[in-house]
């Protein structure tokens, strides 16, 4: 049995089991207040240091080794919360077949991380725990009608895998299945994306762009679209024809009534 040293902490459950078999395996002869020092043997580096504080008279005792792993149950041992949520996370999103995977081992492994969820306490109707099997399979069409058809439109798991192992029984994944991915926009892509034609420009420069963009298709001086747009509202009105050919839909309100004029050059 190998020891353990803390350095890799996803290893303790399993090395704590190989330790508690390795106690019960041993012979009659060798009294239960051995077992404490007996178990210290495989505990080193900062594993070690956690059981420091175990006096000799307290590891001699006949419960001497249930301190121990006491002691490291609660540094390594995840809690029972935390557990939970890795296997509801691993049955509902990371179990996908894999390509080249038979659908017998899927299923397996699949049933596997659920016994997990159900010494939690956790169990899903058997309609839905069928339905997240046929999905999770990665059939076309085709395949699962024949699966439906051979389970009488049942859903129920047991029936589900009794038609798949009837249908298909030495069937695999042939395709590579790829978990969709999701975008989402921050809220300041969002406001930017859902503004309206009729919104207050942001800067000075948009103002100017749309003068700009007016004036070019003029003839005349400049000093003669500037007289043209003299009032911000007529402004407005050019910027709003710009932001609908951008793509936006016009959102017709009563004209604004600004007073006022826009004393500038256009460099």
């Amino acid at each position: 049995m190998e020891r353990f040293d803390g350095t890799e902490p996803s290893t303790y459950k399993k090395w704590r089991r190989k330790a508690e078999l390795m106690l019960l395996s041993l012979p009659t002869t060798y009294e239960k207040n051995r077992w404490g020092p007996k178990l210290c043997e495989y505990i080193s580096g900062e594993a070690e240091e956690l059981i420091e504080h175990l006096t000799i008279s307290q590891l001699c005792k006949e419960d001497g080794y249930a301190k121990v792993l006491e002691a490291l149950d609660e540094k390594y041992q995840k809690t029972k919360q935390m557990e939970t949520q890795t296997y509801l996370k691993e049955y509902f999103y990371k179990s996908v077949i894999k390509q080249g995977e038979t659908y017998r081992q899927f299923v397996v492994r699949l049933e596997t991380v659920y016994r997990h969820l159900a010494a939690s306490n956790i169990t899903l109707p058997d309609e839905v725990k069928g339905w997240l099997l046929l999905k999770k399979l990665a059939l076309d069409s085709t395949q699962e009608a024949l699966i439906l058809t051979a389970a009488q439109g049942s859903l129920k798991y047991a029936d589900i895998t009794e038609a798949l192992f009837k249908v298909m029984p030495e069937g695999k994944c042939t395709t590579n299945p790829k978990a969709k991915e999701v975008f989402m926009m921050n809220d300041e892509m969002a406001s930017e994306n859902q503004s309206s034609p009729d919104e207050e420009p942001d800067t000075v420069a948009e103002v100017f762009e749309a003068v700009a963009d007016y004036a070019q298709d003029m003839d005349g001086d400049y000093e003669d679209a500037l007289e043209v747009f003299e009032t911000y509202s007529e402004i407005r009105k050019r910027m709003q024809s710009q932001k609908v050919a951008r793509g936006f839909k016009p959102n017709v309100q009563p004209p604004l009534q600004l007073t006022g004029t826009m004393q500038a050059r256009i460099q």
